[in-house]
């Protein structure tokens, strides 16, 4: 890929542009690093949720494997079942997050 630069007069700054750009599209380099900051971004949320379902559910088996008592059996499968629910929901966030920045980076398809 080539760029080069367009000079800019009016004093807000120059932009690099690639020439080549699948689709025949000139794209402001600017905007391809924005989205693949929103990429990453994005799989960092996703590694977050994850994160805190795994927690969530391994403090929930826990409660349940090592204490003994109904509230705390009850607590225990109540935390783990909403750490799974929390790793879909998280999943599926992301899922939905990547469609719609994928969309959003080519408008005509």
């Amino acid at each position: 890929m080539h760029y080069h630069l367009d000079a800019d007069i009016g004093g807000k700054g120059a932009n690099l542009r690639s020439e080549t750009e699948p689709g025949g599209n000139e794209t402001i380099l600017r905007d391809s690093l924005a989205r693949d900051r929103t990429n990453l971004a994005n799989e960092r949320t996703l590694l977050a949720y994850v994160r805190t379902g795994l927690a969530l559910g391994l403090t929930g088996v826990s409660l349940w494997h090592f204490l003994d008592g109904t509230f705390t059996s009850v607590l225990g499968g109540i935390a783990a079942g909403a750490g799974f629910l929390l790793v879909v929901f998280g999943g599926m966030r992301f899922e939905g997050m990547r469609k719609r920045i994928l969309s959003e980076a080519n408008p005509e398809s």
